[in-house]
């Protein structure tokens, strides 16, 4: 009798440490972490590189740079999104990477393949951005018949690397 009340207070003692193991599973799910670098997904190579709150996403070879924000999916994943709300990457909980294009809209498992550094932006004057914004509004009046004008708050754009970040945006 007495072994029989050992046997059973170790299997419930065991019992109650799996049931914590499991609770705490349960409790605190993993969250995929975004790891700046090189990667790639199928035939695209492409830099993820954070800035302030959000990621600048490059494909090699071309000139624009995508801005995404970090936000939560479901079952752990995180997703980085373009300002348009479309998912551009996924990043599992336990780290499995999908890169969505307009080529494949299903996804295309990505892997890191290295480092990367951050854009190097040029220089920019006043000048030079509003003379784009300018060109920018005339070319879509004149293409699309749309009178757009551009503000902005000279004290907003006294920094260059803002400067910069807005006229590569135009």
């Amino acid at each position: 009798m007495r072994a029989f009340a050992l046997l059973l207070g170790a299997f419930l003692a065991l019992a109650s440490a799996t049931q914590a193991r499991e609770n705490t599973y349960y409790v605190a799910p993993r969250f995929g972490d975004i790891t700046q670098g090189t990667y790639q997904a199928g035939d695209y190579r492409f830099t993820l590189d954070r800035y302030q709150n959000a990621f600048l996403m490059r494909y090699v070879g071309q000139p624009e740079i995508f801005v995404l924000y970090a936000d939560y999916g479901s079952m752990g994943a995180r997703v980085l999104q373009f300002d348009s709300g479309a998912i551009a990457i996924q990043v599992m909980g336990w780290g499995g990477m999908t890169a969505y294009t307009d080529d494949h809209p299903e996804g295309l498992p990505t892997s890191r393949v290295g480092d990367s550094t951050s854009p190097v932006l040029p220089a920019i004057t006043l000048a030079q951005i509003q003379s784009a914004a300018d060109d920018d509004a005339a070319h879509l009046t004149s293409t699309r018949g749309l009178k757009i004008g551009f503000q902005a708050d000279a004290n907003a754009v006294a920094d260059n690397a803002v400067r910069a970040l807005a006229f590569d945006t135009m």
